[in-house]
């Protein structure tokens, strides 16, 4: 197979022998697709429980007499303007836009979305330091009815934490700032809506300056303001917390660190043939790893197959031990994700 990361249907009829078709129908009841790839960060905050309850609780239940916001900002966001006017969608045939770009320079919106209404509070700035946060902060402090408590939730971006925020908040005692576990953003109800913009105004856009970009922004937030729905928040944190803590032990169980090299590391090749030793204890595309035993998921295959192949002996290669433990966290992760997982509402 080759220096490969995964393994594909096509790879594995050729290597134990079998047409494509049987090695899809094996594949299909034990639920492995090799070929399918999901991202997620495990949360490794040692306040992780408290934190998500802590946040959770103010969706369910906001405390009376405040006001929750969910406050953060999308930093970055780059003024792309195509070389080439795209075609329009027609029968057949999916709307186009030209691979490459001209930049025009970059803008950060903050947004601060009211929780319990659904309305955002806007402003597009240059930059996104503790300056640039500390000046929104005094745009939404106005906005706030008098007398009502001001219940923020945001990330661990170091501008939100710095001695200057901190000092203002201070200054203004009805604040409260309420930190989600780091690696759990997620749980920030304002990436929903940068997340609606992202696809339904900047992905597609074709903007010929930064006053142009920071204009659709502020149309797109004011439509949004005329129909505004509450955010609601459906999932139960102690769910959130369980898979977290499956996350670890999974975690724990997989030794996923490179292995340092042994002077002598046999590996078995992937037509099944022979056995090559690195006698430097090297491999030229990276760290070495030592062989490990194959799953029983992949055995079975290979049982059922008739074709022991590249697993002999209960070993495989580290190509193949890293493509099916891919598959393998893939489906054995269920919903961890340290709350990034679980999607609000």
């Amino acid at each position: 197979m080759g220096e490969t990361t995964h393994w594909t249907g096509r790879a594995m009829a050729k290597v134990t022998g079998v047409a494509i078709s049987t090695v899809q129908k094996i594949w299909r009841p034990h639920g492995l697709a090799p070929h399918r790839l999901r991202t997620f960060k495990l949360s490794r905050d040692p306040q992780f429980a408290g934190k998500v309850r802590d946040v959770v609780g103010l969706y369910i239940d906001p405390p009376a007499h405040a006001v929750v916001l969910s406050v953060d900002e999308k930093s970055q966001i780059q003024v792309l303007d195509r070389t080439q006017p795209g075609l329009p969608m027609k029968k057949g045939r999916a709307g186009t836009m030209t691979h490459d770009y001209i930049r025009n320079g970059t803008t950060t919106p903050f947004a601060a979305l009211n929780v319990l209404d659904g309305t955002v509070i806007g402003q597009c700035m240059q930059r996104h330091r503790h300056q640039e946060f500390q000046r929104f902060l005094n745009t939404i402090e106005p906005k706030v009815p008098a007398g009502k408590l001001v219940h923020v939730i945001l990330d661990n971006y170091a501008s939100h934490k710095h001695p200057k925020v901190r000092a203002w908040l201070a200054r203004h005692p009805r604040w409260t700032f309420h930190f989600t576990p780091t690696s759990a953003s997620r749980l920030d109800a304002v990436e929903g809506f940068f997340a609606k913009l992202t696809n339904r105004r900047l992905k597609r856009g074709m903007f010929h300056s930064l006053v142009d970009l920071q204009a659709a922004i502020n149309r797109y937030l004011t439509e949004h303001n005329h129909n505004p729905k509450p955010f609601v928040w459906t999932a139960d944190p102690d769910t959130i917390i369980a898979a977290a803590r499956r996350g670890y032990q999974v975690l724990d169980s997989i030794h996923w660190r490179p292995i340092p090299p042994a002077p002598n590391v046999s590996r078995v090749r992937s037509d099944g043939a022979s056995t090559k030793t690195i006698r430097d204890g090297s491999t030229r595309g990276g760290p070495s790893f030592r062989p490990i035993a194959a799953p029983a998921s992949m055995c079975s295959i290979a049982q059922e197959t008739g074709s022991a192949s590249s697993i002999e002996n209960g070993e495989w290669d580290a190509a193949s031990e890293q493509g099916l433990r891919g598959s393998e966290s893939y489906l054995s992760r269920g919903g961890i994700g340290g709350g990034k997982a679980e999607r609000p509402g």
